[in-house]
């Protein structure tokens, strides 16, 4: 059973993306948020699974809906320790004295969404100028997969992150 898509968008990444807005206006946009549930509807069927699975059915790496590796939300939060991220990081942790803690993105959904929206952020292209599954794919492909690929071209990949969206993401992605 997956969440609602819509109650995913309108009660956890639009105030969460909002939060974040308050220190970079860039981090709220409408195609952010829309990645970001995006994601979420492929990453982990939109919120069926908490933890990535392994071809032999056990537990793997990947933490939350948004299937965060530990290594990727180890480089944001490192990010975040910088004076640069200052004021970013006072709107992902609301604590003086944050810790890294990898399970949180599995219990913090306003955390979690945070930190999917940092990893784009964090890619050297700017987000596309069209909210279209197109070129949502493209762009999850290349930065959140970070495949060395042609961005006028969907991989099957894309054509499964494609597919999921329009079945988990109800009518924000019809």
């Amino acid at each position: 059973m997956s969440i609602n898509a819509q109650h995913l968008y309108d009660l956890v990444i639009m105030p969460a993306l909002n939060e974040l807005a308050e220190a970079r206006t860039v981090l709220g946009s409408r195609i952010a948020k829309k990645l970001v549930l995006a994601t979420a509807c492929h990453e982990s069927a939109c919120g069926t699974y908490l933890r990535q699975i392994n071809n032999d059915g056990h537990y793997s790496v990947a933490r939350g809906i948004f299937q965060v590796e530990p290594p990727t939300h180890q480089w944001i939060f490192n990010k975040l320790m910088t004076d640069d991220w200052r004021d970013i990081r006072e709107k992902v942790f609301n604590t003086a004295y944050p810790t890294l803690d990898d399970d949180r993105l599995i219990y913090d959904l306003n955390y979690a969404a945070k930190i999917c929206r940092l990893r784009y952020y964090l890619a050297p292209a700017a987000l596309p100028e069209s909210d279209d599954l197109f070129h949502l794919a493209n762009y999850w492909g290349k930065y959140y997969q970070t495949q060395d690929k042609d961005l006028n071209h969907l991989s099957e990949k894309e054509k499964t992150f494609i597919a999921h969206c329009k079945k988990y993401g109800g009518e924000i992605f019809r």
